[in-house]
């Protein structure tokens, strides 16, 4: 019973690596997360997960200089709504960038990925 068990949890395991993110859009790439983290237990989703997290903040940092522009008494509205742009321009190239990185990794790719930052 205890082999089948390990026999059972290593295929699941393997199928789960076999999957690969499909970084090629943003709903792409939930869909395709999402079917990897169908066959992790939840000690592997959790460290899925913050992997994921951790090589997303690498590549999209957080970026508040649109909300310093909003506190400087000497800067107008256009150049705060400018400002508010550039700010999400850079976010979303990022994004693109994140995307791009995760892009065919598989589940022990990413994890390992996640490791050397």
């Amino acid at each position: 019973m205890k082999r089948l068990l390990v026999v059972m949890f290593a295929f699941v395991l393997l199928v789960a690596c076999d999957k690969k993110i499909d970084g090629s859009s943003e709903e792409k790439y939930s869909q395709s997360v999402s079917k990897i983290e169908e066959n992790l237990d939840i000690t592997e989703r959790m460290l899925f997960d913050a992997a994921l997290t951790a090589i997303y903040l690498h590549y999209v940092p957080s970026d508040s200089s649109w909300l310093t522009a909003s506190f400087d008494m000497s800067s107008t509205s256009d150049d705060t709504e400018k400002t508010k742009q550039e700010a999400q321009e850079k976010k979303e190239a990022q994004k693109k960038e994140y995307y791009k990185a995760v892009n065919g990794k598989t589940y022990k790719e990413i994890v390992e990925m996640a490791k050397n930052l």
